[in-house]
């Protein structure tokens, strides 16, 4: 075919006409270098950098690369791009150019602090392990951080001071104080998640009573026990969309009453284990507010001892008088064996029931008119729903399971 142009058939179309691809002189196909030149392409110029490169690379090319980001930003010009390897890069790192966008490779990680100063910047699939307080500080407007994740122990994984900033899929997996601190408008936050492992953590903060009209989209918060979620007053007209939080969360917070949670989630059902020492007392779980009580069981795990009577529940204030959940006669458990259930099934008025797992058992609430009950916290004062226990041994484990919902902002029960 070399010289001369050619047709080639290849089928038909619905209505039966030939289609006909051409071929030019060399046999490649016509107009190829028209197709190409329409190609989407970066605008800007892409830089590139690797960690341990020797000095002298002018980073244009992937085989002449810069050893760090802040080489590659201060070459760059606004709009341009930088391209990370895979590796550790001891810096902290300023992103100071509108509309610079850094990419990371998977395994690309900075030891040091992020900043995005400027605005419209984009940074994506980065590791942040901080030498200081700070992860990730965003004080730039109108940017998106995609796939990040703070690690180590900073006071605050991401402090998120400019509005209309996006962030999705990012992770906050170490802080010691706030995941993410929002402390201006119009943040939009997608899939992100906040892993706390200190008494002292928040998971999403509204920190400022300008942080209004943020989208909170199917977020998640675990381990946060000040709160998962929080928006102080003033921060109005944020929507908690889809969100969850998870054990070891404290209660959720909106002081101004202004924010809406389509959706949310949390862990409605709590668990805690009772070892009989003798004590006679027993914390179960601790209320905050006011909450529905919607069931509260406990299945023995290890033998009750023989002589154990008396069982009643209670809500006890720290050092006031006790409320009777159940009868205050209460029940005999006494050598129950693994298996067993108490629970409250009734009215307060009534005793707990007992079901001995000896031969097998049914328990079943008939027309469920006592299955639902209100508790609430007494005012300032700690308050506890506990078992109460007249006991002739030291022995036995009982494994509790409260279902529970919000009635009031700050109901709230959490396992002792």
């Amino acid at each position: 075919m070399a010289g001369s142009e050619s047709r080639l058939m290849c089928g038909r179309g619905p209505d039966g006409t030939p289609r006909v691809i051409e071929l030019d002189a060399d046999g490649y196909l016509a107009g190829i270098g028209i197709l190409a030149a329409h190609a989407p392409q970066f605008m800007g110029e892409i830089w590139y950098v690797r960690s341990g490169e020797p000095a002298g690379g002018d980073g244009k090319t992937p085989g002449t690369p810069f050893a760090t980001m802040t080489e590659a930003i201060a070459a760059a010009s606004a709009g341009d791009a930088i391209s990370v390897k895979s590796g550790v890069y001891t810096e902290n790192v300023n992103i100071n150019l509108t509309g610079l966008e850094l990419w990371g490779e998977f395994g690309a990680t900075i030891l040091g602090t992020l900043t995005i100063s400027a605005n419209s910047c984009r940074v994506r699939d980065m590791t942040i392990s901080p030498t200081a307080a700070m992860g990730v500080s965003l004080s730039g407007n109108g940017c998106r951080l995609e796939g990040l994740d703070v690690i180590g122990t900073p006071t605050i994984a991401y402090s998120i001071n400019g509005s209309l900033n996006g962030l999705s899929c990012c992770m906050a997996s170490g802080y010691t104080i706030t995941a993410f601190d929002i402390s201006t408008f119009r943040a939009h936050l997608y899939r992100c998640s906040a892993r706390g492992m200190d008494t002292a953590t928040r998971g999403f903060y509204f920190s400022n009573g300008i942080a209004d009209n943020g989208f909170i989209d199917s977020c998640m918060s675990v381990g946060n026990a000040v709160a998962g979620y929080e928006a102080v007053a003033g921060a109005i007209n944020n929507v908690f969309y889809n969100c969850s939080s998870g054990s070891g969360d404290g209660p959720r917070v909106d002081t101004g009453n202004a924010s809406t949670w389509p959706g949310y989630t949390f862990d409605n059902v709590i668990h805690a284990v009772t070892t009989l020492d003798g004590t006679g007392t027993y914390n179960i779980c601790k209320i905050t507010g006011v909450v529905q009580i919607n069931h509260i069981y406990g299945v023995v795990e290890t033998a009750t001892p023989a002589g154990t009577t008396a069982a009643s529940l209670q809500l006890f204030p720290t050092g006031g008088a006790a409320v009777q959940l159940t009868s205050l006669a209460g029940s005999n458990i006494s050598s129950l064996p693994a298996g067993s259930m108490i629970e409250k099934a009734q009215a307060a008025a009534n005793a707990i029931s007992v079901s001995d797992n000896t031969l097998g058992f049914i328990s079943e609430q008939v027309g469920l008119l006592f299955a639902k009950f209100a508790v609430g916290q007494k005012t300032g004062t700690v308050t506890h729903i506990r078992l109460n226990v007249t006991e002739a041994g030291t022995s036995g484990a009982i494994h509790w399971y409260v279902d529970w919902q919000s009635l009031s902002e700050d109901g709230f029960i959490e396992p002792v």
